[in-house]
């Protein structure tokens, strides 16, 4: 006669093959977190160096609408928060009768600083970019037309080539002929 097996010690799992499987999914799933915040640290980001170029753009388009105040050399200038602290005099918007010099203070007051209506404030890197920065130059020479100009928008971010939390220093430089 055959021996007989013990068929009720083979019936399930025991609780220790729970317990790695357990572990190896919590480690799996830990992975999975970190490369999200990864992710998510990039596309932030990536965000910061969209609305960069979209401001300094926005900005080259309106130097290029307004040549008499490149002529006469409005746009050369370095913005910060605290020029956000005054709004221009004159809303240049349409409809609006504005000089060539209150438009470039109205264009560079926008870029820099966006528009409020009532409590809410809306673009501007100030508002979008973390300690943001904006300037426009033309090297050593004068800004004027026919003359190259520089656009830089500067902001902080973290960096997401480490895994340190140290705000780094970025810029974006739009280089265009108005």
């Amino acid at each position: 006669m055959p021996p007989q097996r013990n068929i009720a010690s083979q019936a399930g799992f025991s609780l220790i093959e729970v317990l790695i499987s357990v572990l190896v999914l919590s480690i799996g799933l830990l992975g999975l977190g970190g490369l999200q915040m990864a992710s998510l640290k990039g596309t932030h980001n990536a965000h910061f160096r969209t609305v960069a170029s979209l401001a300094a753009s926005e900005l080259a388009e309106r130097m290029r609408s307004n040549p008499l105040a490149v002529a006469a050399n409005q746009y050369a200038v370095s913005m910060n928060a605290e020029s956000c602290e005054s709004m221009p005099d004159k809303q240049c918007v349409s409809g609006v009768s504005c000089s060539y010099e209150e438009s470039a203070i109205y264009d560079l007051y926008r870029v820099n600083c966006g528009i409020a209506a009532g409590e809410v404030q809306t673009g501007g890197i100030q508002y979008d970019l973390p300690t943001a920065f904006l300037s426009v130059d033309c090297g050593a020479v004068t800004c004027e037309t026919k003359v190259e100009h520089n656009i830089l928008v500067r902001w902080n971010e973290t960096d997401d080539a480490d895994s340190d939390e140290e705000v780094q220093v970025r810029s974006y430089i739009l280089s265009f002929t108005p």
